[in-house]
């Protein structure tokens, strides 16, 4: 019990790194808006993608919508957490923004 208490008060002291993560239409977002409404002082990271914007989406928001020229500028000068390529036309990451 003594490392239970250990692992809680690091959490609270350095915070906690949660990825929530599926494929297109899951409910990535429903569940993340139910754990800010239940987790007030959690923060999220915007990924930036080179694809268009879906209906009701808003550049900053959802995500950073970026042309491929920017994508690759920002891989080359390191700025990404994470990338990857998708369906050759669209690349999507983590970045510092």
């Amino acid at each position: 019990m003594n490392n239970d208490k250990k692992y809680f008060e690091r959490i609270a002291e350095y915070g906690q790194l949660i990825v929530i993560s599926g494929p297109s239409g899951v409910g990535k977002r429903t569940i993340l808006k139910e754990y800010m409404n239940e987790h007030p002082n959690a923060c999220t990271c915007t990924s930036v993608t080179t694809r268009d914007p879906r209906p009701g989406e808003t550049d900053g928001k959802e995500h950073y919508f970026i042309s491929h020229l920017e994508f690759e500028r920002m891989v080359r000068s390191h700025q990404l957490l994470e990338y990857g390529y998708y369906k050759r036309n669209g690349m999507e990451f983590l970045g510092r923004r």
